[in-house]
């Protein structure tokens, strides 16, 4: 009997298939038939460290498939494939992980689990060893530190942290700007790990990462230089964002879609100070949380198995009656919005009469006919008067234009100036330099600077 785990991303649908130790033989069968389950055949190209712990269950995990924006579809025909492919009754209990897992999770009646469990339970599993968690995918990024027990089956985390909405830093800002390049996110690790330099691109946000990788191009770089600075600008701001302030003391498993990309490998070492001893690619990189969603649905099998007292679990049924209904009226959505109460701009622009063909009289003659009320015609400000002033010899002299051009009138600022002189003098002008020969004051208090009289 197996339980069976499916983890549906953004990009992609994964499933994986554990069974119990006594059943090796039949997963072994299974791998080698095919047809939709098989065993990674990419655990040659990872270092000996990335290979499973030896008493891990019998496993097998599907191929990797893109949902290509119809996450209902593509599960449809996996699990239908896998349905074809295994003995009548094996899959006793299914459990559904991943982002875009949830509302398929509840057409489907299965129990939904969370990412970060899911993850740490395989992890904890297949790799004992590992005390750190580097996990990239498609829209999310986490890090996970693993909390250390020597009770086997136990799942603890002591700290974790994902990134938020922004899509700089996850698979599908560099999925995109591959395919932007002419490249397959396939072939991008081979490409930048051949690149020399790396071209500098911004990592805070997808909008300038893009800004930048354009100028890089239009300043000379290579394609495989942008991709490399890409790459680089991708992993610092996950260290940045994510494992900033983290401490990393020990075995790190980089894990996730963006694990496939050696150029995003060698990155993380790089900017963390890694060696390939201390961070490593799993063989299952893509499959972890499918296989921790269907060990979780394992241990709660042996869980009521134990309290009831019965030795088998039944065979489960999995309907897929409504995922085929939802692959054709598709996922729910909201009711339009209503534009009762809704004032469109094109009803408040002014209407005009196009004038006809003749003379400019015509033509002249014609008036725009409008709804709104004619402008309101504001009355002539009255003329400003200025005020100037003229440097005379060492002393500036104050004139004033008073009224219009050629209108006289008095100083508007008459009784200021009475006030000022006043203040000054206590009510009375005050003397000055020189006199009348009649001993009375000249007419303006400071004209007697200018020997007025003399």
């Amino acid at each position: 009997m197996a339980t069976l785990g499916i983890d549906i991303g953004c990009i992609s649908v994964k499933m994986a298939l554990v069974g119990l130790p006594d059943e090796a033989a039949l997963f072994d069968t299974l791998a080698r038939g095919g047809n939709g389950v098989h065993e990674d055949s990419s655990s040659t190209r990872r270092p000996p460290g990335s290979q499973p712990s030896f008493r891990h269950p019998p496993l097998l995990v599907t191929r990797y498939r893109r949902i290509k924006g119809n996450p209902a579809q593509a599960a449809l025909e996996l699990l239908t494939q896998i349905g074809e492919s295994l003995p009548a009754g094996t899959i006793t209990g299914v459990r559904m992980t991943g982002t875009g897992s949830r509302i398929l999770a509840d057409r489907l009646g299965i129990a939904f689990e969370n990412e970060f469990k899911a993850i740490a339970r395989a992890v904890t599993t297949l790799h004992p060893d590992v005390r750190y968690v580097f996990e990239m995918g498609g829209e999310t990024s986490k890090f996970i530190e693993l909390d250390e027990s020597s009770e086997p089956g136990y799942v603890g985390i002591a700290d974790y942290q994902t990134n938020g909405d922004c899509a700089a830093g996850t698979g599908s800002f560099m999925d995109q700007q591959a395919n932007r390049l002419l490249y397959d996110i396939e072939d991008v690790g081979e490409i930048v790990l051949a690149a020399g330099k790396a071209a500098t691109v911004a990592g805070r946000c997808s909008v300038f990462a893009k800004s930048d990788m354009i100028h890089a191009q239009q300043k000379g770089y290579q394609p495989p230089e942008v991709l490399k600075g890409l790459c680089d600008a991708v992993v610092r701001n996950f260290r940045g964002a994510i494992a900033r302030g983290k401490k990393i003391d020990g075995t790190v498993a980089f894990i996730g879609g963006v694990a496939a990309n050696e150029g995003a490998t060698e990155a993380m070492r790089a900017t963390f100070s890694l060696s390939e001893d201390q961070m490593f690619v799993p063989t299952y990189y893509a499959w972890m949380g499918a296989i921790g969603a269907a060990m979780l649905e394992a241990d709660k099998a042996a869980t009521d198995a134990a309290e009831s007292e019965t030795s088998t679990a039944a065979p489960f049924h999995l309907d897929l009656a409504p995922l085929q209904d939802l692959r054709i009226t598709g996922f729910p959505t909201s009711p339009a919005l209503s534009m009762e109460r809704v004032i469109l701009l094109r009803d408040r622009v002014r209407t005009t009469e196009q004038p006809t063909v003749g003379t400019l009289g015509a033509a002249a003659a014609v008036q725009p006919r409008s709804t709104l009320p004619p402008p309101t015609t504001r009355p002539p400000r009255p003329h400003q008067r200025l005020h100037r002033r003229l440097l005379g010899r060492g002393r500036g002299v104050r004139l004033h234009k008073l009224g219009g051009p050629g209108q006289p009138g008095e100083c508007p600022q008459r009784d200021l100036h009475q006030d000022r002189r006043t203040a000054r003098g206590g009510g009375k002008p005050r003397p000055t330099g020189d006199m009348g020969r009649d001993g009375t004051p000249p007419e303006h208090p400071r004209r007697g600077h200018h020997r007025i009289g003399a």
